[in-house]
C-alpha cells in the first residue's frame, strides 16, 4: 500500500452572494432590506429552508477550515455579509464570528480604500485574491493550492490570475451555476462539501463547473 501523500498548504476562498447566500432568490421574493436596518420578516417556510442551507454551508466552511485560512470574499460592500447571516442565517453568521481562520472580505470595500473609487467586482477580486495568495503563500516555493468556490466567472478568474507566475501555487476553482434558487444552492454546497478533498489532494490546476444538468 503506497502512503498517502502529505497534504498541501491550502487556502479556501468563497464568495458569498449566490455561492453560499441564496441573494438572488432573496430578492425575487421580495425579501432583501431595501434600507440599513430594515427588519425583514420571513414565512416559516423560507425560514425552514434557510435553517437547512445554513447547516450546510456550516459543514461546507469547517471543512474547508481544516484545510487552511477560509476567506469569504465579497464584491458587495462591506457589512453585508454580516447583516445577511444576522437577517437569514444566524447559525452561519456565528460561525463565521467564532472562527479564527474565516475570514470575511468586501473585495469592493478593500479596493476604494486603497485606490479610489472605480473598477468592477471582476477587478476588485482579481486584486484581492492575488493580495490574499502573496499574504498566505509569501515566499513560500512549496506546492500548495488556492481554491475559489463561486457563481461568476469573475472569482475563478480572478483565481488563476493570482498564481501566474507561481509555477508552484496550484489554481483550483469550482463554479456554481448562475443566478440559482436556494435549493439549487444547497445541492451545490453539498457538492463542494463532497468534492473538497478530492480537489485538495489533487496535484495540478483545475477549472471545474457545475451544471443545471448535475443537480437533482
Amino acid at each position: 500500500m503506497l502512503p498517502e501523500e502529505p497534504e498541501l498548504r491550502t487556502v479556501v476562498v468563497f464568495d458569498w452572494d449566490d455561492t453560499l447566500c441564496p441573494s438572488s432568490w432573496l430578492h425575487a421574493h421580495q425579501l432583501l432590506p431595501t434600507y440599513q436596518g430594515q427588519p425583514v420578516e420571513l414565512p416559516p417556510v423560507v425560514s425552514d429552508v434557510l435553517h437547512m442551507l445554513s447547516e450546510k454551508v456550516c459543514d461546507l466552511l469547517e471543512a474547508a477550515q481544516a484545510y487552511g485560512p477560509v476567506f469569504v470574499v465579497t464584491a458587495a460592500e462591506g457589512g453585508w455579509v454580516e447583516t445577511a447571516c444576522a437577517l437569514y442565517m444566524p447559525s452561519v453568521g456565528a460561525l463565521l464570528t467564532a472562527s479564527p481562520d474565516i475570514h470575511i472580505v468586501s473585495a469592493r470595500t478593500w479596493f476604494e480604500g486603497t485606490y479610489g473609487v472605480g473598477g468592477d467586482a471582476r477587478h476588485w477580486k482579481l486584486e484581492v485574491l492575488g493580495v490574499i495568495a502573496a499574504k498566505c503563500f509569501g515566499a513560500d516555493t512549496a506546492v500548495c493550492n488556492l481554491v475559489s468556490v463561486g457563481d461568476s466567472l469573475a472569482e475563478r478568474d480572478a483565481c488563476h490570475a493570482a498564481v501566474t507566475g507561481s509555477p508552484h501555487i496550484l489554481a483550483k476553482t469550482l463554479k456554481f451555476i448562475d443566478v440559482p434558487d436556494v435549493l439549487e444552492i444547497a445541492h451545490q454546497v453539498e457538492l463542494a462539501f463532497g468534492s473538497l478533498h478530492q480537489m485538495c489532494h489533487w496535484r495540478d490546476h483545475l477549472d471545474l463547473h457545475i451544471t443545471r444538468d448535475q443537480l437533482p
